[in-house]
């Protein structure tokens, strides 16, 4: 399926925004001599910036997720260690505490393994993850109310005149009578 140019732009400003905001976090990890970027943060700015609709990507999930699996991860490598099963262990454990909370971040998921794996400390929990996940939350909110407009502009008249009547139709439909689900 071809893109419009519109969704074009609209795909291009979006990571234009993930790459200056990794940029920046990558600049004050120099400027604090504190390693702020770690793996989990590509797929969080994915989601933050292209997915920004989902439930997911709210920041009460992205900074509680990453809150949960930081505190679990850690606590794990402490007292557990560095094995396979201490990893398996509190990747679930994270999971489950994080759809219990209503706090679901899928890259969350992952800190466990970054935290066993390089057999962190307690302020891991603080950097980089918890300052890293409000930067990039805080940067996304605001890409997101500064480019909505833009990001959400009506069909353009071509676009329309592109779509099948049905289509149309089944869509005006679905605006008069919303559904009841």
């Amino acid at each position: 399926m071809k893109k419009s140019k519109r969704d074009v732009a609209k795909h291009l400003i979006q990571c234009l925004g993930i790459g200056i905001i990794l940029s920046v976090i990558g600049w004050i990890s120099t400027g604090l001599n504190a390693e702020l970027l770690i793996a989990p943060f590509g797929a969080s700015s994915a989601i933050l910036f292209c997915l920004s609709e989902s439930l997911v990507a709210k920041p009460r999930n992205v900074i509680g997720g990453y809150f949960i699996s930081s505190a679990v991860g850690v606590t794990a490598s402490n007292f557990l260690g560095n094995s396979t099963w201490s990893i398996s262990l509190a990747v679930s454990v994270s999971i489950l505490l994080m759809a219990l909370t209503n706090t679901m971040h899928p890259p969350a998921g992952a800190i466990p393994i970054v935290a066993i794996t390089s057999m962190s400390g307690w302020v891991f929990i603080l950097f980089p993850v918890l300052s890293g996940a409000i930067i990039l939350t805080l940067a996304s909110v605001f890409h997101n109310k500064v480019f909505q407009r833009l990001l959400t502009l009506r069909p353009t008249e071509e676009e329309e005149l592109r779509e099948a009547p049905e289509d149309k139709t089944t869509k005006q439909a679905a605006l008069i009578e919303p559904n009841d689900n």
